[in-house]
């Protein structure tokens, strides 16, 4: 039994490497990574961007990266709807900055000739298919481009890559908002055609499981002991490099793991339970997700699977949820993380259900989990493949404040209140509290109280010389307090620059500790108290990028 509870956190502070996006406009900054690739020795001395061939110094030998033909270019920019030469730079751009997995880029690029030739995704091999998805998520392409590469993209959802592309962090957490919001303030009968997302969101974005371990959830997976409660969930064996005496079972190919969880989604779980009973006449109670919640689309021309929900099934049901409950009630306009955006729509990046796993697993690293517990919770047996989430989290973290920072101060949902667990948060409401009864005292008394300047700007806060405890709280940072009025914005641009480069720092701690942590004897004690470190600073980079985005 794993010693992990697994808590559900209200703002969804989940950490995941965001995609980089082409930028036609940006070719002075594609230069000069590549002129700096070149003086550290990566590409030959005198190359030039646009050679048709890059010498490349990988282990200490020479190996060429041979581009396509001009022709083979062209053939390629029409399969991918750009200009000929936009789209050259964005090739080009994309192997410089996926450059830090040479042979998968360099495969990346015999796999784009062979396309060039014969314009079908068939040639395109099973370890080629996500190093193509990911220019793909690069470059964007439009909507009825995509339609040529979507069985590529829907066989991806059944085989766990290692790096995935992901919507923009502002729109995991509108998806995110979405979803609580259904569960909390509606009444879930009314989406009951969607009670596969709904619970896959609420159950795999905090605990690591695989679409295909989700859905073959027994029905009598929860309950209490010794005032905690407790998730029974299934773990493939075949993932964990098990043998198995016969796959064609499922409690052959499964094995019963229990987690700790939190109350809310074990009462959410059990109200689920009820519906399926009361609502949909469920009474084998064998599975969470029987078929009979897939509705009229279990039956048809439907040939497989006939029975059962299968992760293909969430894929479609999650589609539809987009479709028919994010844009039609919530106003947004989802999109492939794979699809080139125009300009002035509202638009939402669809997930997919691999990805609530992989923010699970990373939310688990940020939370100072134990390094074992996280492999244990994910069903990783290989410390190298869990040590692969670790080598990502700088990106990780910086992305997730800047999308947390948006989500605030961009937010679209109409909420009457907003919970929160950050205790920050908590303190500047008290001080609001103190901060305005002691401007109403003073405006009683006929007493003008003048801002105080402090470091960077001026000090809000009427009662500054009395009370010190919003300076203490904050260690005197005082660009963190919401009574801080900046002199200048270049004070919170120095200011973001100096977390940004703490959290850079952290993280190299935090990997320096993974790399040794069987030769280290207080490892655990260190693990935890960088992890809380690195979250703090989240934290702070998150409040700091919402000043900055508000005072733009």
């Amino acid at each position: 039994m794993s010693s992990v509870i697994i808590r559900e956190v209200e703002d969804l502070d989940i950490f995941i490497e965001e995609a980089i996006e082409f930028d036609q406009n940006k070719i002075s900054e594609y230069l000069k990574e590549f002129n700096k690739k070149v003086d550290l020795g990566v590409f030959r001395a005198n190359t030039s961007f646009y050679d048709r061939e890059w010498m490349a110094m990988i282990g200490g030998v020479e190996k060429p990266i041979v581009f396509p033909s001009e022709i083979e270019m062209k053939n390629l920019s029409r399969l991918f709807d750009r200009d000929m030469r936009e789209f050259e730079l964005a090739y080009r751009s994309f192997i410089l900055f996926s450059f830090a997995t040479p042979n998968i880029t360099i495969a990346f690029n015999l796999a784009m000739k062979r396309l060039a030739k014969n314009f079908n995704t068939s040639s395109i091999s099973k370890a080629e298919e996500p190093s193509i998805a990911k220019f793909i998520g690069y470059i964007r392409i439009s909507e009825e481009k995509s339609l040529l590469f979507q069985e590529l993209f829907d066989e991806l959802e059944f085989r766990e890559v290692g790096e995935r592309i992901l919507p923009e962090f502002e729109e995991i957490f509108q998806f995110s908002d979405i979803i609580n919001n259904i569960v909390e303030n509606n009444n879930l009968l009314k989406y009951k055609n969607y009670l596969l997302t709904i619970m896959w969101w609420k159950i795999c974005s905090i605990l690591p499981l695989r679409p295909s371990e989700f859905v073959r959830t027994k029905f009598n997976c929860i309950y209490k002991e010794n005032n905690g409660f407790y998730l029974k969930v299934r773990r493939s064996k075949s993932k964990t490099g098990k043998r198995i005496k016969n796959i064609s079972s499922a409690d052959e190919y499964y094995l019963e793991d229990i987690v700790n969880i939190d109350k809310h989604l074990f009462y959410l779980i059990l109200k689920y339970q009820d519906i399926l009973i009361s609502e949909f006449n469920y009474t084998e109670q064998t599975e969470l997700f029987p078929a009979v919640i897939l509705g009229n689309t279990i039956n048809g021309n439907r040939k497989k699977n006939i029975n059962i929900v299968s992760a293909y099934d969430l894929l479609v049901n999650l589609k539809r949820f987009y479709k028919n409950i994010v844009a039609n009630e919530y106003g947004l306009n989802p999109i492939s993380k794979y699809i080139k955006r125009e300009k002035n729509i509202n638009y939402i990046g669809e997930l997919t259900p691999y990805d609530a796993r992989h923010i699970a697993i990373i939310n688990l690293v940020l939370m100072g989990t134990d390094v074992l517990e996280v492999m244990h919770l994910a069903g990783h047996t290989n410390v190298n493949t869990a040590y692969g989430y670790f080598n990502h989290i700088k990106e990780f973290s910086k992305g997730y404040a800047l999308g947390y920072a948006k989500s605030i101060a961009n937010t679209k949902l109409k909420k009457e209140t907003i919970n929160t667990t950050n205790q920050g948060m908590k303190k500047r409401n008290q001080c609001k509290g103190n901060e305005d009864f002691h401007r109403i005292l003073n405006t009683i008394k006929g007493k003008e109280i003048k801002p105080k300047k402090v470091e960077g700007g001026y000090c809000h806060y009427q009662n500054i010389d009395n009370d010190k405890s919003h300076c203490f709280f904050y260690e005197r940072n005082h660009i963190l307090c919401q009574f801080f009025v900046r002199d200048n914005i270049k004070v919170i641009e120095k200011e973001i620059k100096r977390v940004e480069d703490d959290i850079d720092a952290t993280v190299k701690v935090l990997i320096d500790l993974i790399k040794d942590m069987d030769g280290i004897s207080k490892f655990n004690e260190l693990y935890q108290t960088t992890s809380y470190r690195l979250a703090n600073n989240i934290s702070k980079l998150a409040n700091l990028n919402k000043k900055y985005i508000m005072e733009e």
